[in-house]
């Protein structure tokens, strides 16, 4: 995550919670991955302003919330005074070792995430958990279809997160894929929506471009509906891998 990408969020944090939508249903979705007996030292990162942390409430842990955006830390703490909010970057070593790391619609902003879970690997308590939502190949593919120049992400696939998740020295116990789209009024609304939740961290395209790009995603994919935006989740569950596994 470059300081480019926490900027953008930084910028996004005072509408970010109007256009959140997708980012409300991976939080639904990777809820169900919650342990029923959650409790001893939690750890959330990349938590924004909470829309995961809503679903830890219920459970007597005791939680540590973060994120790499001063903005987001300081609206997510508006938002749940009573936790412990703390403004980290997932890349540096951590204070504590925890039980579980949770983190929901971070880990695809990682430039490095080998070294990333490698990280998080050492800072996991015996037979700890790290339990993960990201976005994957096939999110935006209505714009990446029209576009030749490669956006701000390279959409990994659920295989290449699994082979990283294996060479860093995690097991995955569990995992889903899920995925959903949106239809907005138009392209330039979607875009709207982009750079109001921080997903559009640079300018990629000139104002000719970006005019061309909007005009022949609405002539192709606009239908009664309105233009469509699909979004699809890798969720896992995964653990230190035992010396003895294969």
């Amino acid at each position: 995550m470059s300081e480019q990408v926490i900027s953008s969020f930084n910028r996004a944090a005072s509408q970010y919670l109007k256009y959140a939508h997708i980012q409300v249903k991976a939080a639904a979705w990777l809820s169900a991955f919650i342990p029923e007996n959650t409790q001893g030292d939690v750890l959330e990162l990349g938590a924004g302003p909470g829309l995961f942390t809503e679903h830890l409430l219920k459970h007597k842990a005791h939680f540590t919330i973060t994120d790499a955006s001063p903005a987001m830390v300081t609206l997510g703490k508006s938002r749940y005074p009573n936790l412990n909010w703390k403004i980290c970057d997932a890349r540096l070593p951590l204070s504590q070792t925890f039980n579980i790391i949770f983190s929901c619609s971070m880990l695809q902003w990682i430039d490095d995430p080998f070294s990333l879970l490698i990280n998080l690997s050492r800072f996991l308590k015996p037979n700890g958990k790290l339990i993960c939502s990201l976005f994957i190949e096939g999110t935006l593919s209505e714009w990446n279809s029209i576009s030749h120049i490669p956006g701000p992400i390279t959409w990994k696939s659920s295989k290449q997160w699994k082979e990283l998740l294996l060479t860093s020295g995690f097991e995955i116990t569990k995992s889903q894929i899920k995925s959903e789209t949106y239809f907005l009024p138009s392209a330039l609304d979607c875009l709207k929506v982009l750079h109001a939740t921080g997903a559009a961290p640079k300018r990629l395209y000139s104002p000719a471009q970006l005019r061309s790009l909007i005009k022949s995603y609405d002539t192709r994919y606009r239908n009664s509906r309105g233009v469509p935006a699909t979004w699809v989740c890798y969720q896992f569950e995964a653990k230190i891998r035992s010396k003895h596994s294969t």
